[in-house]
């Protein structure tokens, strides 16, 4: 599904980028 791989490409943006492992349950403040 789209979704997923738009879930799964953040997640992993997010721990490349900002290096931080409590992104992977996506925060909801974070996803706006």
């Amino acid at each position: 599904m789209l979704e997923d791989e738009a879930e799964r490409l953040f997640r992993l943006e997010c721990l490349e980028t900002l290096n931080w492992p409590p992104c992977a349950p996506i925060p909801a403040h974070i996803t706006k």
